[in-house]
Parts: structure tokens; sequence; C-alpha cells
């Protein structure tokens, strides 16, 4: 239940009230009937309501279009006063002063004060009604019958007019139907889904679609456009008529029944809601371009066009002298430019034509012929749209060359006027233009183009100046004004090559400095190579990284003393290990180790122990480098005691690390073996000190010791160290617990008095036993070494395993390099008695022979004979060593029997040193020593750790050398 008039619908809700809704203002009204609402009907300020046994009229103010709310009527139509016996209507409709009843074949007309005017009855059942609009009170009705039929009354007009006639006895009816504008076309919808657009002079169907069509409807604005729906989409024809073209369909994705097409906006019903959609008129209005047809094109433009397209049909009706069409759409874009134009093309008019009667008027009004534009005014609307060439151009077709460049100068476009002068062969207006242009910049201050200009004829100086000129004369302008100019000033140097525009950067240069703009100052200078200024900007601006790098790059030719406040600036922004670079490229060597010093003492303080072990590497060798630049024996042999203390708590720290995290962390993943030896190595490790290094808690290493010993077995040692930790103060409760403690001293006293013989280190170089737990009852045997030979303790530091290696060192008259050498020499010698060989046959067989030499003892070259040489130099050198240890010495003999492949070599850090040597007396162990710290290390745990660091797991070194034996 609901009608539609133009922009205003009515619909029923809740069964007893109208809602009342504007769609273009989007507001809406409600009426209460209080009573069952039956049949609505809309037309212009007239709203009927059909209730149960009644019918109220409500009307609203009639000079206000936009006007929803509706006030009822004095005049109450009751439906008993029409019919004692009333049953119902299938339909009702009202005009401006009637009331309309539909039943079955039987229209009936009634006043609003319940008088019965007319009737008509109609040979079939009436399936569709719409009030089509007239003169009030003469107002026209179009109505469908079920036979196909298409009927129009007038209500002053007891005949019925067909308009459409149904085949006899077709099965066809009307669904829905709509009249053109000038009433010529009928558009028809039959039960069948099928639409027909009908011309009712000729009764010709001029176009149709066969099936699925539920609905159609004229648009009221537009004479020959025609909205249709299916059920999945609507469409949107024009051009219907006689003798006219029928524009292919736009289809718009909106489903539902078009129940009105009113300008651009059509408006649609589904499911009980009704929306609305804008149809797009690009298509519509190039097609009536493309046919001339301007005032067709105009009429569409005003339905709702974009600026394109109103800009469209305005060029297109000015470049065919259509004047008036022209203006409006300008009008409508509110162009003055155009405007302007057009006003003189009138005034050409009207001062050249000499009559212009009224036939001619009229014609260019229908547009049944259209006529050019005078080719003046189109040279002069070419310059207009901008095409200044083709405007210079079409001037020159109408041998009007001066008119030509006076246009292009008029757009100040002196190029293509030089350009336009060049190619008709006016060549001495060349110069004239570029002087014109020249000074018109310079009268306008437009600084930009001016120095465009002159950077365009290669005037690279003036073109500085001009802009330099500028800035000046507006310093007190705001700062965004200042930046303009700066950032042009910097483009400029940027175009500018030092070979033909050294003056312009000089110039740039000296503003920059002068206006304290030192970045760009420091980007001109760079250009120009000047490093001393540039250095001075440096310094002055505390850019010490730039005037480090500066400094590096031009080698020699500033003083070392730059990086000095370099290295400090460094420290105050945390950079330590770049400080310290800055402080050796500056010869202040010392102030590097303080920087090391400070930091490995923070590192200890904060308990990053593997950073303060990392520190005193770095410190070691930085005493070692100090060392090697340093002529005093006495400082020299203080440094050696230093670099030798900040080895041994680089290693201490390194180990302590794991100590620390085992004793502070909730959870460990490290193995209890680890735990056991990185204990043992410190303990043994701290005997040889004096003084324990700050941050080393003695009692949690005991107390690690203690509990992995009775994990392992080593009941000895785990006594020994309980004991040693009941005298110890303990540190925070919260790391340790003493019910614990205390537990497994009590467990102790159970188990067995004796270690574990399989987590006895054994010395390799001596083969002797050796305690867990070193007594230090010899005076050479402190530390972590052999308790019966001296030989320091080799360990891989990740695990902290004792790994199989002996030192030695060559006689004292061979060198290093000599003694790789004969190292070497052995394997090669071996490979080319194998390499030297020849085929023979010997009877039926075949024979090889290595250099002849069938008796080469293989048994021999493969024997021990190279151990056997070294352990008489071990056995000879334990024989000699008294008080003190003494490395194995070994000679040249020795040497050459000993395999490459079980030899490591540590190689010095600097050229006073001498290499040491290490023999792994069990090969089958494979080993890996990083150079730069030179510790040593399982090889599957040390490529592990490298890769997994992207470094050497001690020095965090990436680039670690030849890991393996020679």
């Amino acid at each position: 239940v609901h009608a539609l008039y133009n922009d205003r619908y009515a619909y029923r809700e809740n069964l007893t009230e109208i809602i009342v809704h504007h769609l273009l203002q989007d507001r809406k009204v409600r009426i209460k009937c209080k009573d069952l609402i039956q049949h609505l009907s809309l037309y212009k300020n007239k709203l009927a309501v059909h209730l149960t046994d009644r019918v109220c009229i409500y009307e609203s103010n009639a000079d206000d279009l936009s006007d929803i709310h509706f006030r009822v009527r004095k005049e109450r139509m009751s439906m008993r006063t029409i019919s004692s016996n009333y049953k119902g209507c299938d339909n009702m409709l009202i005009t401006s002063q009637n009331l309309l009843f539909i039943t079955n074949t039987i229209v009936e007309s009634y006043s609003f004060d319940g008088q019965r005017e007319r009737i008509w009855r109609l040979d079939n059942n009436i399936t569709y009604s719409k009030v089509v609009g007239g003169p009030i009170g003469k107002e026209i009705i179009l109505l469908g019958l079920d036979d196909g039929s298409l009927i129009k009354i007038h209500l002053h007009n007891p005949f019925p007019i067909i308009l459409y006639k149904g085949s006899l006895g077709s099965k066809l009816s009307i669904k829905s139907a709509d009249y053109s504008l000038d009433k010529s076309i009928i558009a028809i919808v039959f039960n069948t889904a099928c639409l027909n657009v009908v011309n009712i002079k000729s009764q010709e169907i001029i176009y149709t679609i066969k099936d699925g069509i539920n609905s159609v409807c004229f648009n009221t604005e537009i004479n020959d456009m025609l909205c249709y729906c299916n059920d999945k989409n609507m469409f949107v024809i024009s051009g219907l008529g006689i003798d006219k073209q029928i524009n292919d369909p736009i289809e718009l994705h909106l489903s539902g029944y078009c129940i009105g097409f009113q300008g651009q906006r059509i408006y649609c019903l589904y499911h009980g809601n009704i929306a609305s959609i804008d149809v797009p008129q690009g298509q519509f209005i190039q097609r009536a371009l493309d046919n001339n047809d301007y005032n067709k094109a105009y009429s569409l433009a005003c339905l709702g066009a974009t600026e394109d397209e109103w800009k469209l049909l305005a060029m297109k009706a000015l470049r065919n002298n259509m004047i008036n069409i022209s203006k409006n759409a300008f009008g409508r874009l509110k162009d003055i430019k155009y405007l302007y134009l057009l006003e003189q093309i009138e005034r050409y008019n009207t001062n050249h034509m000499v009559s212009i009667d009224s036939n001619r008027k009229r014609q260019q009004l229908v547009n049944t012929s259209v006529d050019s534009l005078d080719p003046i005014w189109t040279a002069e609307l070419l310059a207009y749209e901008g095409f200044h060439n083709d405007a210079a151009k079409a001037y020159a077709r109408l041998n009007q060359t001066d008119e030509s460049i006076r246009i292009l100068i008029d757009m100040k476009r002196y190029e293509d006027a030089k350009l336009f002068a060049r190619n008709f062969n006016k060549v001495d207006l060349i110069n004239d233009l570029t002087a014109q242009q020249a000074h018109w910049l310079e009268e306008i201050n437009d600084w930009k183009a001016a120095s465009q200009l002159f950077l365009s004829l290669g005037n690279l100086t003036q073109a500085m100046k001009v802009i330099i000129s500028n800035a000046n004369n507006n310093k007190n302008d705001t700062l965004n004004s200042n930046n303009i100019y700066n950032d042009a000033i910097i483009e400029l140097v940027r175009e500018i090559s030092i070979d033909i525009g050294k003056e312009a950067l000089e110039l740039a240069v000296e503003y920059f400095l002068t206006n304290n703009l030192d970045n760009y100052s420091r980007e001109v200078l760079i250009k120009l190579g000047d490093i001393n200024r540039l250095m001075s900007l440096y310094i002055k601006q505390s850019m010490w990284e730039e005037a480090a790098k500066l400094a590096e790059d031009n080698d020699g030719k500033f003083n070392s003393d730059v990086f000095l406040p370099y290295a400090e600036y460094l420290l105050s922004q945390d950079k330590f290990d770049d400080a310290m670079i800055a402080y050796k490229k500056a010869n202040r060597q010392d102030l590097s180790i303080e920087v090391l010093d400070e930091l490995s003492k923070n590192a200890v303080i904060e308990n990053r122990f593997k950073d303060a072990a990392y520190y005193y590497w770095l410190l070691s060798k930085e005493i070692g480098q100090y060392l090697s630049n340093s002529n005093s024996v006495k400082s020299n042999h203080i440094t050696i005691l230093q670099q030798s203390q900040y080895e041994l708590k680089a290693d201490l720290y390194y180990a302590y690390s794991t100590i620390y995290s085992y004793i502070t962390d909730p959870f460990t993943n490290q193995q209890p073996e680890v735990l056991f030896q990185v204990a043992r190595f410190i303990i043994n490790s701290l005997g040889s000190c004096e003084v324990i290094p700050l941050g080393i808690s003695t009692a949690s290493t005991i107390y690690t010791l203690a509990k992995q010993s009775m994990s392992l077995g080593c009941y000895k040692l785990a006594r020994h160290s309980y004991e040693r930790l009941n005298k110890l103060k303990l540190p925070n409760k919260n790391h340790f617990i003493f019910n614990d403690i205390e537990l497994d001293m009590l467990i102790v006293q159970a188990k067995p008095v004796r270690d574990a013989t399989e987590h006895l280190p054994v010395c390799y170089r001596c083969g002797s036993t050796n305690p867990l737990l070193n007594p230090f009852t010899s005076k050479y045997a402190k530390g972590d070494v052999c308790t019966n030979c001296g030989h320091p303790f080799v360990r891989s530091f990740i695990n902290f395993d004792v790994l199989p290696l002996v030192e030695f060192v060559p006689e004292p008259k061979i060198s290093d390099e000599e003694t790789i050498e004969l190292i070497r020499q052995q394997s090669n010698d071996l490979n080319k008695k194998f390499n030297s060989w020849k085929e023979s046959k010997d009877g039926d067989a075949d024979v090889i022979r290595f250099d002849g030499n069938d008796d080469y003892d293989y048994d021999r070259n493969n024997s021990n004979d190279g151990t056997e040489l070294f352990t008489k130099c071990l056995n000879k050198t334990i024989a000699q060593q008294k008080s003190s240890y003494l490395p194995v010495t070994v000679d040249a003999n020795t040497l050459l029997s000993m395999k490459r492949s079980e030899v490591f070599v540590c190689r010095p850090s600097s050229q006073d040193k001498r290499a040491t040597f290490y023999k792994n007396m069990l090969p089958e162990i494979p080993i890996a020593i990083s150079q730069p710290c030179h510790r040593f290390f399982h090889l599957e745990d040390f490529e592990f750790a490298y890769l997994s660091n992207k470094g050497c797991p001690y020095s965090r070194l990436k680039n670690v050398g030849e890991y393996g034996s020679l």
C-alpha cells in the first residue's frame, strides 16, 4: 500500500499509519489514522486515504512543492454514500478535484463531497491504472486491461480512448504502463514480462524486449528517455521517437520495481523499501553532441552533468557558433575567462554582420543547421584553451604573423614565441624576445623564473645573483620565504658543474656562510673541494664524525689532534668502542686504555661478566700494542705483567659468567660436567692470584662445585667443598637454599670418601693423574696446571674440558717461520714420493712403480718415529726442569718428524714475541683455535658457536682466520 508523485512518497506502516517521505530532502512525517488503511493515492498536493468505511483527503501547501505536512480536509467520503452494499474496490486514485474508484471493469469518478460525477464501463477487467497529469478537472487516467489493451480517459469526457489495442482472446494483461512527456509514445509491460514501446500515432512498436521486465516509466522532464527493470538490474534508454536512433541502454545495478523517473533520478521499490539512483548523462550528452543536437544536449546536461561534461558541451557549442548555449554552459561553470571571450564574439558579430533575420535566430535555437565559428575567433579560442602554438599557427594561416607572436607574448609564452619566430624565419626577433622576457621577469620580481631563464642562457653567475639579490632584499620576511630562497640556491648549486660554474658556487657559499646556513655551506664546500674551510665548518658545528672522516680521507693534510675532541664527543654519546678507535687515531692510546679500564669495571659492577671478559681481553691487546711502541725496558716489564693479569681476568670473568648465570637464573641449560669443569678452572686459577678479582664470588663457585660434585659422584671433593663453604659468608639468601646445603652436607657424610676416577684430570705432558683441586704444594705448580710438571692445562673455552695439547718451542736458533716450514716439509716430501710414479708390464700383470724405489719402507714412514722423537724431547725437558716450568724444546729433526695435522700455533701479536706451538697428543680429538684470542675449543663446539653468534664466542670477532691445525 503506497503511492508516489514526483519526489514525495507515501506508504502504510503498522496498518494504521501513513509515512510521507520527501525523497530529495530525506524528511518524513507520520499521519496516524487509527483505522485499517486499505488504499493510498497521491497526486500533487492531495493525498487520499481509503479506510474501512470512509475516505479521508489530506492536502499540503500547493505553493510549496517541498511541503509534506498534510492536513486533513473537511470533506470525508463515507463508503455508504457511494453504495449501501459497498464491498470494496480494486484501486483508488485521486486527482486535483476528484476521487476515482476502480472495481473490475468499472471506473467511478466522485467529487470530494461524495457526489458521483461520471462512470465508465469497460469490456475487460482493469489490471493497471495511473494518473498521468493534465489540466485541473481534466486529468488523464491510463488504464491497462486484462486483454492487453491500454486505454486513456479524460475526467471531463465520458468516452474512453484506445491507445493500444490488444489481440482478441489474448491472455496478455498489462502489468505496468506509462506515457511519454509529449504523449506521443507509450510503454507497456505485460504479465508475460514483455516490454513494448509503441508510437501512438502509427501504432508501430519502436522498441521491445521479450521477457524479464517487471516495470517501466518515462522521464518526466525528457521526452524520449525511458527506464525499465528486470529482477536483477535497471536499464535506461534514450532516443525514442521518429527518425531518431535509440541509444544503447545504460545498465544500473539496482533491482526492484521502477515507480518514478524524475530528471536524473530513478525511484525504485524493492521489498517494501524505496531507493533512488542517479543516472549518468554523459553517454546521452555525447550522443546528442555527435548528432549536433545541442539543445537536446543542453537539456540533458541540465538534469545533472559533471564539470567536464559541461565544459565539453560549452566548447563544442562555441566551436559551432551556438553562442547562447555556450554562454549558458560557461555560466553554469562560472568561467569568467570564456564568458569574456563570448562577450567579445557577440560584440564582433554585432559590428560585422549586416543583418540577422528572425528566421536565422529561430534556426539557431532549433539547431536545424549549424554555422562554424569565424576563423579569427577559432584561433583566439585555441589560445584560450592553452594551445598557443596552434593558435599562433592559425593566425599565421590567416597571414597575421604579428598576431601569432602577440598572442604568445600576451600569454607570457616567450619560449614558444621564440620557437614560432624561428620556424617562420624571423630569427632577428629571438634576441628581442629573450630580452623582453628577462626585463619582464625582473619587473614582476619573479626571481625564480628569471634565474631559470638565465640558467637556460648559460649565464650561471647572473642566475645566482638574481636569487641572492632577492634573498638579501627579503631578509625580514617570514621563515618560510627565506627557506624558499635557500632551497632555490641549493638546487641551482646542485645543477651547476664545478668546471663552468665556480664563480656562481663561490657566490653561493659566501651567502650561506654569511647567513650561518652551515648545512648548505657544507654541501657547496664539498662540491668546491675546499677542504680547509670544510674542516673549519665541521669543527664549528661539532660535526666530529664528518671531521674525522674528512681527516681520514685526506691523510696528512690535517693534524691528528682533530680526533681528540671527536673521541670526547663519542664518550658523551656513550659510544665507547668508537671513542677508543678515535683515541688511537689521535695517537692517545693511553686514553683508549683508560676508557677500556672504565668499561671493564662498570661491566663487573653491573654483573655483565662476559662483557667484562671481552673488555679485559681488549685491554690485554691494547697493552700489547702499547708495549710494542714503547722503548723503556722498565715500563715494558710492568706492561707485560699487566697484560698477563688482564688475560687471566678475562678468562676468569668469561668462566664466572656461567657460574653467575647458574646461581641467579631460575633454570640452567648447562650440563653438570660443564659447571663442574668451570668451577674447577676458577678455583684452581684463583690460587695463583694474590687478590680475588672484583665481582667473582668464591662462595658461589664452591657451592656450584659442591652441587656438581654430588651429581657426578666426586664425594671427596664435595665433602671438601662443603667444608670450605661452611667457612665462607654466603651471598644473598635468594640465591642459595640453605636447607639444601645443610641436607647435602648430611648426605655427603654417608658417601665414600673418594672421587670418581673418570673425572680426575690427567696431564698429557707427564702422564700423571692430578687431583681435582690443586693443593698448591709445589712452588711452580700454582694455578690451573699439572701438580707434577707444572704444565698449564689447555681448556676448551666452551665446556672447559682439558684438551690433549702439550706446549713446545723450537730451539732458539730456529725462527717461527722456519719451524712452520719444517713441520710442513715432511708432508710435502711424502706427497712428492707418491706423486712420482710410472707404469710397466711384468708378464701378464700391470705394475705401478713409485719413483722407481721398490724398497720404499711405507711401514717406517707410518711408524711412530715422530712421536718417539717428541717423547724424547719431552722427557729431556722434564729431567732438566727443577724449580720452574719449562716448555718442551724440540730440534729440527723432531720438527721434521711431526705431523702438521697434530700441531697448532698461536701466532704472536707483535714482532718482538715468539709464536707458541702445541702438539695434539690424541689426534682423534678434533680441536680448533681462534687465532685473534689464542683460545682453543672442540672443533664441533666452536663451529656451532661461531655460526650461532656470527663470531668467535670469546673475542666476538667475525674474522678468526684459519682455525685448524698447520
